[in-house]
């Protein structure tokens, strides 16, 4: 690894803060709620949308993913991957990572909420739409940990430019000792078994692997993320970490790729799927 050339994007690289939603079904599908809703008149009003251009408008919106499984009946068929940069821009030295040709350590990065100082403008679950409560069932905002990319890989855009990507996405919860969870992450999150084990046919281009920031509430006080169901059918509890692991030929080869995480879920004990991408925005 040339050490010049990874100090040199590490230090361009900026502070991260990436948004997780994860849907029960497709949110371009939600219709307005509100009868009375003055928008609701207009005929070119459409719920979705609105939400997306309300994120667009934070000048820290970088760019978004919607990413759709194509496992058999997935817990979670759709998620949101949308990425903002503080005005915090990383100094911190690289690290050697996995067996990817270049790597960021950036766990060392601030990580105050940028939710809570007021600096990203990211909709909260009560200013979107109502009928958006009914599929999303976990919202959360992480921090980058560490990321791991091929050497021909751009550190950004996350977008890829393969029209053959697709991704693994596996989210865990935890009850606790965050602290020692993230000396251990390449293994307990299947990182290390996905470097050592997936086809080299499927191209592993780069693996991320996010921190909790915060989770969001709904309004009333009620946080919206991973387990166990509330009253009003949201989650209670939030998803810890999330690890993203970017297939550059995934669809090539997509029976292999799906073998390949059917042997993943037996392992990990996270949730776990392969997405491909509905669209970018």
């Amino acid at each position: 690894m040339d050490k010049n050339r990874s100090t040199t994007l590490c230090d361009q690289y900026p502070d991260l803060h990436v948004l997780f939603d994860f849907f029960t079904d497709n949110p371009q599908k939600v219709m307005p709620s509100d009868v009375n809703s003055p928008k609701k008149d207009s005929p070119f009003y459409d719920p979705y949308w609105e939400a997306v251009r309300t994120m667009q408008e934070s000048e820290h919106f970088m760019e978004g993913i919607l990413l759709r499984s194509v496992d058999c009946k997935p817990r979670y068929p759709y998620v949101h991957y949308i990425v903002y940069k503080s005005n915090v821009v990383s100094t911190t030295a690289a690290a050697p990572g996995c067996q990817l040709k270049l790597s960021l350590d950036v766990k060392k990065r601030p990580h105050d909420s940028l939710l809570n100082n007021g600096r990203v403008a990211i909709p909260t679950c009560a200013e979107l739409d109502a009928g958006f409560m009914e599929i999303l069932k976990s919202r959360g905002s992480y921090r980058e940990l560490h990321t791991f990319v091929d050497r021909h890989t751009p550190l950004l855009p996350k977008r890829p430019s393969n029209p053959n990507t697709a991704y693994i996405l596996s989210a865990f919860m935890t009850s606790g000792n965050l602290d020692n969870l993230d000396k251990t992450w390449s293994y307990w999150s299947g990182a290390d078994y996905i470097v050592e084990n997936i086809p080299a046919s499927l191209k592993l281009e780069r693996i991320t692997f996010h921190k909790i920031l915060n989770n969001f509430t709904n309004g009333t006080g009620s946080a919206i993320c991973g387990v166990g169901e509330s009253a009003n059918g949201m989650d209670r509890c939030g998803f810890s970490y999330v690890l993203l692991c970017e297939l550059g030929e995934a669809l090539a080869d997509l029976n292999r790729a799906r073998e390949f995480i059917d042997h993943l879920k037996f392992r990990q004990c996270g949730v776990s799927s392969l997405y491909v991408i509905d669209h970018f925005f």
